[in-house]
């Protein structure tokens, strides 16, 4: 657990020199500022969405400069013969970035809808939504070698993650689209700030994100012994 803690210590310092820290300031910066400018912005299903997008599409963006990064410099050809195990180097990113996002969202939620939240519904949602769309995003990235190729298989993830948006602004109520593990993310939020879901829809959602994580975690370290390591 001390590597562990000393790894995610590092990948902050790497966030900052990498200047990614810099920029979720700056998203969040402009993010508050249109809390401010056009008030319209705070319309719960519109702000879930801003909100969503933090641990989602930030985890995936990141995790990918990252790793690009790292292959670029070479450090993971000094990591891997180093004694530091596949699942320290994982959950070191995934904690690292989830920390991130966590501290911006919820920068955002006090601006955009004050202090009447379910706290705890609403940070355990985003750690778990964050882990796993960083998850995500590494597998994709661990069988990229370049910035494009990694673009290109995110645009085509994120039509899929984004569906459950339908659902959400009641453009569709569709139960095929609880398959997609976003939908569960997006009815936690609701939850966290005061909209009525079922008892179901939260073990549903709680359930099938750490079951999801499960099944990311598992591919994660295929995706590291088999793209990264060989």
């Amino acid at each position: 657990m001390k590597s562990l803690a000393n790894l995610i210590r590092w990948d902050l310092t790497v966030q900052s020199r990498y200047q990614i820290l810099t920029v979720l300031m700056g998203i969040t910066s402009i993010y508050l500022l249109l809390f401010w400018l056009v008030p319209e912005i705070r319309y719960m299903e519109l702000l879930i969405l801003i909100i969503f997008s933090d641990p989602a599409l930030l985890g995936l963006t990141f995790i990918g400069a990252l790793v690009l990064f790292e292959k670029g410099e070479r450090t993971l050809d000094a990591m891997v013969v180093t004694p530091i195990k596949d699942w320290q180097y994982i959950w070191s990113k995934a904690i690292s970035l989830t920390i991130s996002s966590t501290v911006v969202a919820i920068l955002l939620a006090l601006a955009g809808h004050g202090l009447d939240l379910n706290y705890l519904t609403f940070v355990s949602n985003l750690i778990l939504t964050s882990l796993l769309y960083v998850l995500l995003g590494f597998i994709l990235v661990s069988r990229s070698e370049s910035l494009n190729e990694y673009v290109i298989k995110l645009a085509v993830i994120l039509l899929p993650i984004s569906l459950p948006l339908l659902n959400l602004f009641g453009l569709t109520d569709s139960l095929i689209l609880y398959l997609i593990p976003s939908q569960a993310s997006l009815l936690l939020f609701q939850g966290a700030f005061g909209e009525e879901i079922q008892i179901w829809e939260y073990f549903y959602s709680y359930g099938y994100l750490l079951i999801s994580i499960a099944v990311m975690y598992f591919f994660a370290r295929r995706a590291y012994h088999n793209h990264i390591v060989q």
